[in-house]
């Protein structure tokens, strides 16, 4: 049982044991494992459930209009993810999502967040956390507004990078995005993001092998 981890996120935060117990049953939890490279939701496909990462990472994608890849997120442990599409009920995904590592996730119906139990204590206490989990998670976004909005490639490698210090409270860290994927998540072009990142480690603005990273300055 996950009951520690999940008590821990946004959505299930400041509930009790019993209380957890009771909102995994009204929201009909199911847990499901994929393995590296499994599609975790087909682009397209009808969409009424959202999900919980229990354990590994999943990349949430879409394409734009001449079709190229335009990675949306990476969600790991601990993260929710789907769960705007899923209260939309939206018949058709406009995202897809692979899992990038064995995953672990813990899905969760959400038909029941959209019904009016006003007379529920439960009912309305997933919907207050609900509320919450969706408002971090839109102040989350804006990590992404910042990076898209520098222009060279050196300012959006700095804020990407100071962002993941930040959440890690450290210099040193590891990111869960291959040299290819990195740079869709930028917005720039793999080539030119492998000669800035070489640059900057010739400059001694940081420091890296594969993908574990160190800011120096």
């Amino acid at each position: 049982m996950d009951r520690e981890l999940l008590k821990n996120t946004y959505l299930f935060r400041g509930f009790s044991d019993s209380e957890l117990d009771d909102a995994l049953v009204y929201l009909a939890a199911r847990k499901a494992v994929y393995k590296k490279g499994d599609t975790v939701i087909p682009f397209g496909s009808p969409i009424s459930e959202f999900g919980i990462i229990l354990s590994g990472i999943v990349q949430v994608s879409c394409d734009d209009i001449n079709g190229n890849q335009i990675i949306m997120t990476s969600v790991s442990t601990g993260d929710m993810f789907a769960e705007s599409l899923a209260v939309t009920a939206n018949p058709e995904s406009p995202i897809y999502a692979v899992a990038t590592e064995d995953a672990k996730i813990l899905w969760l119906k959400a038909a029941p967040i959209r019904q009016n139990k006003a007379d529920s204590p439960l009912h309305t206490k997933i919907i207050a956390s609900f509320i919450n989990a969706l408002a971090n998670k839109c102040l989350s976004m804006n990590d992404r507004v910042q990076i898209l909005s520098k222009k060279s490639i050196r300012e959006k490698v700095i804020t990407y990078f100071s962002q993941l210090a930040e959440r890690e409270k450290r210099d040193e860290f590891s990111i869960p995005l291959s040299r290819e994927d990195m740079a869709s998540y930028l917005g720039v072009e793999r080539s030119a993001l492998s000669r800035e990142l070489s640059n900057m480690q010739k400059d001694g603005i940081i420091s890296y092998r594969k993908n574990r990273f160190r800011i120096i300055h």
